[in-house]
Parts: C-alpha cells; structure tokens; sequence
C-alpha cells in the first residue's frame, strides 16, 4: 500500500473552522467531497508529480506545503493565498514541461503516462477552480 492525497475545497470560514475541530475534519472533508463538482483526488499519483515538480524546477510542494490540522498529520489547511499560488505555477508548468523529465521508462509506457496525465489534469482543474473562486483547500494525506 501507499499513501494516497486528495484536495477539498473550502471557504475561508470554513479552513479556520476545520483547524479549531481537528476531531471532526475527517467527517466534513467525506460530506464536502460528495457535494463537490470538481474532484481533488490524486490517488498515488501526487508522488510521480511532486517528482516531475522537483525535475522541473517547479515550486510547488504537494507533501509539505499547507499547515497541519491534525495530530496525526493527515489533515492539511492550504490557505486560499497558498491555493492562489498553487494554480498560478501550475498554469505555468504544463505537462508537456513536465513530461520531459520522466523517466523514460515510464514515458514509453502508455497506460503509466496517461495515468501521471491524468493525476496532473486533476490537480490542476481543481487548483484553478478553487483559486476562481478564491477557495482555500484541505489536503487530505492517508495511508
């Protein structure tokens, strides 16, 4: 098994709501994901692409970015300035960029390259949708 990553997004009130009742996050974020049009998660995936991020010079740091709200170190608050700043690099590094620091082994390979794809197309529609709409987000890391 592996760990896996998800994003939610949240308003403001709402981040500072989560980060006073640590105890309670994990049934809000469940609830918060079913209503939720554009879907945040990474699966395992968020390792190759923090990978390609570090290859590419790119600064974003999908692990250790965000505050923790939780004890356990699985519940995340990312600011809607961090979440802001976070699409806006991801604006700048397509996935061509990004594709050509990927091992050629896994470049050759169609369904581990479409699989990468599709992890960053998700982490960059949900981060472009919660910074329109001046979101912030929680990031949810469990194993």
């Amino acid at each position: 098994m592996g760990a896996v990553m998800s994003f939610t997004k949240v308003t403001s009130d709402e981040l500072k709501w989560a980060e006073d009742n640590p105890a309670d996050v994990e049934d809000f974020v469940l609830g918060r994901e079913r209503e939720e049009a554009v879907d945040g998660y990474l699966d395992k995936g968020w390792r190759d692409l923090q990978e390609l991020f570090d290859a590419a010079d790119v600064d974003i740091e999908l692990r250790d970015d965000g505050d923790f709200i939780d004890e356990e170190g699985v519940y995340f608050a990312w600011s809607s300035g961090l979440v802001a700043a976070t699409a806006a690099l991801l604006r700048e590094a397509t996935f061509e960029r990004l594709r050509a620091h990927l091992d050629p082994e896994a470049a050759a390979d169609e369904s581990a390259l479409a699989y990468v794809e599709g992890c960053y197309a998700t982490l960059r529609a949900f981060f472009a949708d919660a910074a329109d709409s001046g979101s912030a987000a929680i990031m949810t890391f469990s194993y």
